[in-house]
């Protein structure tokens, strides 16, 4: 039997970043699109069927926090994680109460990134990749 596997779209203006985090996911059966900025994220969210969203906070032409929101208009439901190195950014508790799935601080490794993301999965896909 096939089982389906999540579609994540990962998000980040830095592109040596953004293609290991792309080869990491693909490495445990997801299926990943890349950007790198938010205007392109959103593109390649209306069109494809993207179950979860990694981006960072800061970025060219549209931040991680202004596509949270935007793909919250869309799609409410939707796990989104951003990771930053602004910890501090005054948006995060405005975030949390929009519903943000998580915020991580950077530096992080890949694995700190896939076990927080890995509860928002559906179940099949987070018992591949455990």
């Amino acid at each position: 039997m096939q089982m389906k596997n999540s579609t994540v779209l990962i998000v980040d203006d830095d592109k040596a970043l953004l293609k290991v985090m792309k080869k990491f996911f693909e490495k445990r059966g997801f299926r990943v699109f890349g950007a790198d900025n938010g205007e392109k994220a959103l593109k390649i969210f209306t069109k494809e069927d993207i179950d979860l969203i990694i981006s960072d906070l800061k970025m060219p032409k549209m931040n991680g926090d202004t596509l949270f929101a935007e793909v919250r208009e869309k799609q409410p439901t939707i796990p989104f994680f951003l990771y930053t190195g602004y910890l501090e950014h005054t948006s995060i508790p405005i975030l949390e109460k929009m519903g943000i799935s998580g915020v991580l601080e950077k530096p992080l490794t890949l694995d700190e990134v896939l076990d927080a993301v890995k509860d928002s999965l559906p179940e099949t896909t987070a018992n591949i990749v455990s």
